[in-house]
């Protein structure tokens, strides 16, 4: 039975805005952190059960030091539904912000996310991002930015990234021994794995590869190994069988794909398809950095990817919990 006054009395605001109504809500109070769970969580196409949803709660509102995730808005980018969802029961806060409304990005938002914009980011946008991840100097904070291969030109973003070591490849990245397509799927896959030395070590000894949408995927290029404070390192790649080819149309179907073969002409892999740029300062031997993650491929941050309703492993959704801890 529905009490109002024992939501009010503990600060909780039951939400109304969603087509879904809250049937359960998981509160600590000793954080005063609540969870809202929605009656969605019983649909059919909900891909996430009401269990995971109860402990994902409790991780949330019983968690110290609560991280938040910034998505930027404002120029077209690719909202984050599945992965908000994640990261909320991972014990992440995730919020939408456009840069425009705010003199600097706030103190409380630890990583940046930028994700497939379709309109231009301004210089203010990019002074306002530098100072965020240099911090006064103090380092701590992280960008990522996620651009598939038919994303626009984004002229002063992209000399920022530049600047770190980064560039995105203008060409397609394939593998005709790394893809393939399923009956149900509309379009095909790539195979990725990580690079031995990175972050993924329990994902690669489980052999639980990546897949991104093949034709929209794309090189990230290191320009340097290391210059000043600014390290590059290799976190997702092709296998070595890879090779990438300029393209007009990116959108490859379940049904071609299998027609692309590798020629004379086309450049030979592997290939980064994501990679960190790292600035670092030390305390004693303690180690601080601001971190830039470039990814060639929106998929990382889809929902179709990370549900991976088609699979039964969420390869997708434990690598970007990886990668964001």
């Amino acid at each position: 039975t529905y009490n109002p006054s024992f939501f009010t009395s503990r600060g909780i605001v039951i939400d109304t805005s969603s087509d879904s109504s809250v049937v359960m809500v998981v509160y600590c109070p000793e954080t005063q952190r609540n969870r809202q769970i929605y009656d969605s969580i019983f649909d059919d196409l909900q891909y996430v059960g009401l269990e995971r949803r109860i402990t994902g709660g409790l991780v949330y509102t019983t968690k110290e030091n609560i991280q938040t995730i910034a998505v930027v808005t404002g120029h077209g980018e690719k909202s984050v539904p599945y992965f908000q969802l994640i990261m909320n029961d991972n014990g992440f806060d995730v919020k939408y912000i456009n840069l425009s409304e705010f003199d600097k990005i706030p103190d409380f938002v630890n990583i940046l996310l930028i994700v497939n914009p379709t309109r231009t980011y301004s210089s203010a946008d990019i002074e306002k991002i530098d100072a965020f991840l240099s911090n006064g100097e103090l380092l701590g904070k992280h960008l990522m930015v996620f651009s598939d291969l038919d994303a626009i030109s984004n002229p002063l973003l992209e000399e920022y990234l530049k600047e770190w070591g980064l560039e995105f490849g203008t060409e397609a990245v394939f593998d005709t021994k790394n893809s393939y397509a399923i009956s149900n799927a509309y379009e095909p896959f790539l195979k990725l794995t990580y690079e031995e030395d990175a972050l993924f070590t329990t994902l690669l000894e489980g052999n639980y590869y990546l897949e991104v949408r093949l034709g929209k995927a794309r090189e990230v290029k290191s320009l340097f190994s290391s210059e000043d404070s600014i390290s590059t390192y290799t976190l997702v790649k092709t296998f070595d069988t890879a090779f990438s080819r300029y393209i007009a149309n990116t959108n490859i179907s379940a049904s071609e794909y299998q027609n692309i073969k590798k020629t004379d002409t086309d450049k030979a892999g592997p290939f980064s398809i994501m990679t960190l740029a790292a600035k670092a300062r030390y305390e004693g031997t303690t180690r601080i950095s601001s971190n830039i993650i470039a990814c060639g491929s929106s998929s990382f941050m889809d929902d179709y990817y990370l549900s991976n309703v088609d699979g039964s492993k969420q390869t997708s959704s434990e690598s970007m919990v990886e990668l964001v801890k």
